[in-house]
């Protein structure tokens, strides 16, 4: 129920940048644009915070391999 009421809210903001005011809203949609592919060809390859449960996994496999 809260994401679609979240939802609506964001397309009626969507609407209202552009009904207000259409350069403000091509900008503010050129600099998303830009944001998101900085992350898709560069951002994401670089993420180095894994979940805690990944950490502990790799730290038991690296005793595990230092036990053996």
């Amino acid at each position: 129920m809260t994401t679609s009421i979240a939802l609506v809210l964001a397309a009626v903001a969507v609407v209202a940048t552009f009904v207000v005011d259409v350069n403000a809203a091509s900008i503010t949609a050129g600099i998303f644009g830009a944001a998101l592919l900085y992350y898709w060809f560069y951002s994401r390859h670089r993420i180095v915070a894994g979940a805690p449960e990944e950490e502990f996994a790799q730290l038991a496999a690296a005793e595990a391999e230092l036990k053996s």
